[in-house]
């Protein structure tokens, strides 16, 4: 099977979603997208790689959310990465630009979560 990025396949399932697709391969591109991510997001470097994904992730549940589908696991999704955002800012670590993602990223969860 060909290698694919994780990131980009979230970022196009995004842009379908938007556009009004919703057939039966997207909603399983999403559900091993979410499983990928979820994976990616338990690691030991939680932190690192929930900041290099978070542009992903969020467009990502975005998707499911426009199509209403895999509610439960993009909940968890978003408590996974919400939990690394609550651990920096208890730990107090702070740089010149977020580790965790961008602004947008972090609207996007959160009308992802709301929605559903």
């Amino acid at each position: 099977s060909p290698a694919f990025s994780a990131q980009a396949a979230a970022i196009t399932s995004f842009r379908c979603a938007a556009l009004g697709f919703d057939g039966h391969s997207l909603r399983e591109l999403l559900r091993s997208l979410l499983g990928t991510f979820s994976r990616n997001a338990s690691t030991s470097d939680r932190s690192e790689t929930v900041a290099s994904d978070a542009a992903a992730v969020a467009q990502l549940c975005w998707a499911c959310a426009e199509l209403r589908a895999h509610n439960r696991r993009v909940l968890e999704l978003v408590a996974q990465f919400s939990a690394v955002a609550i651990d920096e800012s208890r730990s107090g670590v702070r740089s010149g630009v977020p580790k965790v993602g961008q602004a947008v990223d972090w609207i996007r969860l959160a009308w992802a979560s709301l929605a559903l």
